[in-house]
């Protein structure tokens, strides 16, 4: 049994999206691997404010006059099959989707995510890991993670993201004990 919680903020423009998440996991030891069966909930807090955008034409009755905001619950699921040469996952973070009556710009959109990679011992301390994350979103075309991770030590992880004209993401992680990471990412804008 696994237990794990994710706090979150995410600001793009005049949009912010804050969160806090609590995961469990279930292992199930098989002959080469270990299948992870996962459930999160928690909630969203979306907020948007068109106070922030300049707009050509400030009377535009498609924008708002000032922030308007929707809290929502927050339920997911995921499988993931993990050895030690290779790795598969798929989940679906939104079960369940909700639009704020009131707020009719606020929305959450199912998505679906597939990953799969493996992992190549350089030598007896370093591990490099390349990856694949593919997202399918309703109404947007697929987006492509390709990633890769070197390990030190089962220690460190230092790795490179590219997704596919949108960004290029730089990322660290540190193994604080056998059941607890600590990590940072950073995501650089390709699009501009």
């Amino acid at each position: 049994i696994t237990l794990g919680l994710t706090a979150f903020r995410e600001g793009i423009a005049a949009t912010e999206q804050v969160g806090l998440q609590m995961s469990y996991a279930y292992r199930i030891p098989l002959n080469d691997g270990v299948l992870s069966l996962g459930l999160q909930g928690g909630f969203l807090n979306h907020r948007i404010d068109y106070s922030e955008l300049e707009l050509r034409h400030q009377d535009d009755p498609n924008f708002g006059t000032g922030p308007i905001s929707a809290f929502m619950p927050s339920f997911g699921a995921g499988l993931y099959y993990s050895s030690d040469v290779f790795f598969l996952g798929f989940s679906i973070p939104q079960l369940a989707i909700y639009n704020e009556e009131d707020v009719l710009d606020i929305e959450q959109i199912r998505q679906y995510i597939f990953s799969g990679g493996y992992i190549v011992d350089l030598n007896s301390d370093i591990k490099f890991k390349p990856s694949v994350l593919v997202r399918a979103i309703e109404g947007q075309p697929l987006a492509v993670d390709i990633n890769a991770t070197v390990v030190f030590n089962q220690l460190l992880w230092v790795g490179f993201s590219y997704r596919h004209q949108t960004s290029m993401n730089f990322l660290t992680q540190l193994q604080l004990t056998n059941q607890m990471q600590i990590g940072y990412a950073y995501d650089l804008s390709t699009n501009n």
